[in-house]
């Protein structure tokens, strides 16, 4: 593996076997130059796709030398202490989103995260670890890292387990839910226990049905003495329901069955009893 050029202390671009690639790891580049042999031992991860790899060795280009080796050092510990395994393409999504993020906490700007909420109860698993990875962050810095910083970071945190989906299809998805949640809210005129069982149900299964309608999936159809029983006697919940799942339709490009709309009446009939 030979450095083709050197980027910083902790990165490269190499030739490996004939194709050139990204070469990263704690000072695997240092007192390195043109032509000189990598340490195999010290490369953490090794960029092969060309357009990923050309994007992250531009962001390494103009990102601090310590900066870049905390980054790392934070990834390699997500990846050893809590199995969250990056891509190439999530590894360099997860390095520009929390390089930048560092640079507005450090120059005093603060981003809103209307999806917080919803972030907190989807993901709470991957929240209570972005609060960690925060925290780490907070020390290196020396700057406080707002709840909406942390949220953006589970949403990273999320996808990066996810195949094939990237931040941005979780962050549409977390809006969608957001959104049905809110226009059932409005045409029922009432404002759902949050800190509840019900609600997390609630958003849950939301959450299933909008997934499915983005990939495509099929849903389980509710059995006929069910749609029976909440045609007859909540007729109205059901409207206000097939009104929001159309109101989405119409905003998203997502089509929701309309049965589906059943079982979202189960669970905000508990809420709103």
């Amino acid at each position: 593996m030979i450095i083709k050029k050197v980027l910083n202390h902790n990165a490269a671009i190499v030739m490996d076997n004939q194709e050139e690639k990204v070469a990263i790891g704690p000072g695997v580049a240092f007192q390195k130059k043109k032509n000189d042999v990598i340490n195999i031992e010290k490369v953490e991860k090794l960029f092969g796709d060309k357009q990923s790899g050309s994007s992250f060795a531009e962001l390494l280009t103009v990102t601090d030398e310590e900066d870049t080796h905390f980054v790392q050092e934070l990834m390699s510990w997500l990846a050893s202490d809590h199995n969250k395994q990056f891509d190439d393409a999530s590894y360099a999504l997860f390095f520009d989103h929390v390089v930048h993020a560092m640079t507005r906490l450090k120059q005093g700007k603060r981003i809103q995260n209307h999806l917080l909420h919803e972030i907190r109860t989807l993901y709470p698993e991957v929240y209570e670890l972005a609060q960690k990875a925060a925290e780490k962050i907070e020390t290196f810095i020396d700057k406080d890292v707002p709840a909406e910083e942390v949220g953006f970071l589970a949403i990273h945190l999320y996808a990066c387990a996810e195949i094939d989906v990237d931040p941005q299809a979780i962050k549409d998805e977390t809006e969608a839910v957001k959104h049905l949640v809110q226009t059932m809210e409005e045409k029922l005129q009432t404002e759902f226990q949050k800190q509840s069982m019900a609600y997390e149900g609630l958003i849950q299964h939301v959450r299933v049905s909008i997934r499915a309608a983005m990939r495509k999936e099929s849903l389980r159809k509710p059995p006929s003495d069910l749609v029976a029983l909440f045609e007859d006697n909540y007729p109205d919940t059901l409207d206000v329901i097939r009104t929001a799942l159309a109101d989405v339709k119409k905003r998203y490009h997502v089509l929701i069955p309309k049965s589906e709309s059943i079982y979202i009446a189960m669970h905000v009939q508990r809420l709103i009893q």
